[in-house]
Formats: C-alpha cells, sequence, structure tokens
C-alpha cells in the first residue's frame, strides 16, 4: 500500500514537472519574439521620429555646431 502511495506521488511530481518545463519553453519563444519585434523598423520608428523632433527643435549650437571662433 505504501508502495502504492509513493508511485502516485513520484507521478504527480514527474507530471508537475514536465508541464512547468512546457510552460518554460513556450515563455522563451514568447520572449524572443517580442525582443525581435522590437528591433523591426516599425517598432523604431517612434524613437527615431521623437530624435529627429528633438534635433529639430533644439538651438544650432546644442546640436553640435559652434558658435564661436
Amino acid at each position: 500500500m505504501s508502495l502504492l502511495i509513493i508511485a502516485a506521488a513520484f507521478m504527480a511530481l514527474a507530471l508537475l514537472l514536465i508541464i512547468r518545463r512546457t510552460k518554460r519553453s513556450d515563455d522563451a519563444v514568447s520572449d524572443f519574439r517580442r525582443q525581435i519585434n522590437a528591433l523591426s523598423s516599425d517598432a523604431r520608428k517612434n524613437v527615431t521620429d521623437r530624435v529627429r523632433q528633438i534635433s529639430e527643435d533644439a538651438p544650432e549650437d546644442e546640436q553640435g555646431e559652434s558658435n564661436g571662433p
């Protein structure tokens, strides 16, 4: 009887480990996809537009142009 309880506990533990491992691999794939999407030109478009706007709004001496000799 105790052997049956030990076997059932072992099977439950094995099942939990398999479920948890599968979930982790799905998370890794979604993390990878999210990182790749962040590198796309569409994702960078907002950032580059903001940088251009800031560069256009800044006075010339702040853009690296010297106003001295």
